[in-house]
């Protein structure tokens, strides 16, 4: 009966370790609802990255076009602009020609006053008559050929006319034709515009929501660390726990090997006897089957410390990826942080174009006009040269009448004519040097729409590095997030390598458990026994008697020894002898209802583990 509490442990030890063991599988099934979870958010991020991946690419897409559609307007606006130099060209040519009409003109007026300097020198007398009708016949001949040159000057200067009025119709459509590029690009630029604010709210939010889900993430990362470190701990306690127990039953078992070396002699020596040979076999087989099951034990403790190592060392390797992963999933972050910066002044520049280009384009239609304004001023000088072709007509029949005596008034018609062609140059030099002007401010008006066009390239440009940048951080954020999922699934074959290393410790513990049950009644057993051997020693004997008490003397004191440890005590041989016969009837049901234990033991803590 005084076995009794030291059974009463191990039962207790047993529901601790089954209690565990729970414990152990409530942890597994918390761990294993939150992988489920967290593998959850890794396939709606991974929706979420796919569906950004294809906006990103229509939003690819569209850019391509519209960068073919500004290629076409480059090329339609490098044509225009050859054919207005073609046009400037033209009107240098005729501007040349008529510069040499007007110094033939000045000579001919110099040639004219020269002639009327003369008549009015020579005015009176009949030589003087003939010398004016010889000046008459050279004045004649000087208005044949400036009639002439006049025919010719009114020829450039309906060549003139027609290319004024080709120029005009050319900046009339190149008029239209800018108005309606303005026009679509304004529609394209606020198109463009409005998509890529609505992309970048897009992205902001997405960002938002994936910077939430990262700290989550992180959080939840953290508190598995806490768990598997908690877990680890637990682990080495038990795992030391179980050390100290198996090397408690390796004393004991060391022990129970020494009491059955010393009674196996004394019943060697009790052999010819013969009545304790079947007890003795008994308690060899007994120790055969302790000694197996203490290996099995050892083997399975070995098996289970192994497997826990390296789930130990899976999880340490799996944590350390997972802190990787999430170093390079801030640095993505910040990454995309800054080209999102990029992108916004990208926005900014693009939008500073935008303004430059349309104050550009007002300034080329106000150049436009006031190009007409001159043409239209060419047209009064036109006029005006035509009305002094009339005039000189008048002049020519004035001459006639001078012929007859009416030279003074020839004379004023002259100087009037003479003044009037000084007023047609000043007004055609301020035409030429409006032209000059304006030509100026056309060309500096090319200038800076080019250097626009080629800065809008440079914005554009930079706007499809950052897009490149922003593609280039997702796809680092997926590939972050596949390397996410495979240490997810390392950390949970992790975890099962683990809870099949808990199971072997609890098959372990309890082979170990049964293994010390199986020593304790061994215990008892050699105990009745030796109480059994020492009252049959009891009476006088022969010198083997002697002997054989020197030998149970030397064993009686290992065995005291041994009960002393065990706070068994060697009195009441009486009870001991009774409980000596009955394991004697019940040693072969009992070795086998032990076995049968021991292996329901051992299921038992499995089915547990894979409950």
């Amino acid at each position: 009966m005084e076995s009794e509490p030291e059974v009463q442990d191990a039962y207790e030890e047993v529901e601790e370790q089954r209690a565990v063991a729970a414990q152990w599988k409530r942890k597994l099934q918390k761990l294993t609802n939150d992988m489920a979870d967290l593998r959850s958010l890794l396939d709606e991020q991974t929706c979420r990255n796919n569906l950004l991946e294809k906006r990103q690419r229509k939003f690819d897409g569209e850019l391509q076009a519209a960068q073919e559609e500004l290629k076409r307007e480059r090329g339609a606006k490098e044509r225009l602009s050859r054919e207005r130099d073609q046009a400037h060209a033209e009107k240098y040519a005729l501007e040349q020609s008529l510069s040499e009409a007007r110094l033939e003109l000045e000579l001919k007026e110099e040639r004219l006053a020269a002639a009327t300097r003369e008549l009015e020198e020579r005015g009176g007398g009949g030589d003087e008559l003939s010398a004016l009708r010889r000046t008459k016949t050279d004045l004649e001949r000087r208005v044949r050929d400036q009639e002439e040159e006049l025919d010719e000057l009114a020829g450039q200067i309906q060549l003139l006319e027609s290319s004024k009025l080709r120029l005009e119709m050319l900046l009339e459509q190149q008029r239209k034709e800018a108005r309606l590029e303005a026009a679509a690009r304004d529609d394209e630029m606020e198109e463009t515009r409005a998509n890529a604010a609505k992309k970048l709210k897009m992205l902001e939010s997405q960002l938002e929501s994936e910077h939430s889900e990262r700290s989550l993430l992180l959080r939840e990362r953290h508190e598995l660390e806490r768990r598997l470190a908690a877990l680890e701990e637990t682990a080495r306690a038990e795992t030391h726990d179980q050390q100290q127990l198996v090397q408690r039953l390796k004393r004991d078992l060391k022990r129970y090997r020494a009491l059955l070396r010393d009674a196996q002699t004394m019943l060697e020596q009790k052999e010819k006897e013969g009545g304790a040979k079947a007890q003795i076999r008994q308690l060899k087989n007994q120790v055969e089957d302790l000694e197996l099951a203490v290996r099995a034990a050892t083997k399975a403790r070995q098996a289970a410390e192994a497997e826990a190592a390296e789930a130990n060392a899976a999880l340490e390797e799996a944590s350390r990826a997972r802190a990787d992963a999430a170093e390079r999933a801030m640095t993505a972050a910040r990454d995309a942080a800054a080209a999102r910066a990029q992108l916004d002044d990208a926005e900014e520049e693009a939008a500073e174009l935008l303004k430059k280009y349309r104050s550009s384009t007002s300034a080329l239609v106000a150049a436009q006009s006031e190009a007409r304004e001159a043409c239209a001023r060419a047209d009064a000088a036109a006029e005006e040269a035509r009305a002094a072709r009339d005039k000189l007509a008048e002049l020519t029949a004035r001459l006639a009448t001078a012929e007859a005596g009416h030279s003074h008034g020839h004379a004023e018609a002259e100087r009037r004519l003479e003044l009037r062609n000084k007023e047609l140059e000043s007004s055609l030099e301020l035409e030429a040097t409006a032209r000059g002007r304006l030509e100026g401010q056309l060309s500096r008006l090319r200038e800076a729409h080019e250097q626009l066009a080629a800065e809008l390239g440079q914005a554009r440009a930079r706007e499809q590095h950052a897009a490149d940048e922003l593609r280039k951080f997702t796809r680092q954020l997926r590939e972050l997030k596949e390397e996410n999922s495979a240490l997810n699934a390392k950390l949970s074959e992790a975890n099962r390598a683990k809870a099949a290393a808990e199971s072997a410790a609890s098959a372990a513990s309890a082979e170990a458990q049964a293994a010390r049950d199986e020593a304790r009644l061994a215990a008892r057993r050699a105990t009745a026994l030796q109480e059994a051997i020492a009252g049959d020693l009891s009476s006088p004997g022969d010198s083997r008697d002697t002997d054989s008490d020197n030998d149970s003397y030397s064993s009686d004191e290992s065995i005291g020894t041994f009960l002393a440890n065990h706070k068994l005590s060697p009195s009441a041989p009486s009870r001991n002898s009774v409980q000596l016969d009955t394991q004697k009837s019940q040693s072969s049901g009992g070795r086998e209802s032990r076995s049968s234990m021991g292996s329901s033991k051992q299921m038992s803590p499995t089915k547990e583990s894979f409950a």
